[in-house]
């Protein structure tokens, strides 16, 4: 999580164009998120703007990290994995 946040840190400080810092991550409703997220996105996508497609990233995994936090929150415990003896994940009707 370290390296996420100096990553947020050095892109807000190269950048004025966009004006999200850490604390406005911590503190933004998933639907503020999604809403932020939906120009960037276009200017990432139809103009090939690498400075949108990295703040595009950095929204998806503050994002990715909310619904995991969520998920772990609504089914606790430990997740069982999925093995057969012929490989993950595939039926055994050999």
């Amino acid at each position: 999580m370290g390296l996420f946040r100096r990553f947020i840190d050095a892109i807000t400080s190269a950048s004025k164009e966009y004006p999200y810092t850490k604390q406005w991550f911590e503190k933004a409703t998933d639907s503020e998120l999604k809403e932020a997220r939906e120009p960037i996105r276009k200017k990432a996508i139809y103009d090939g703007d690498s400075v949108a497609l990295m703040w595009l990233d950095i929204f998806n995994n503050v994002m990715i990290e909310r619904f995991n936090k969520r998920y772990e929150k609504e089914h606790p415990g430990p997740h069982e994995a999925i093995h057969r003896e012929n490989g993950r994940y595939l039926l055994n009707d050999d």
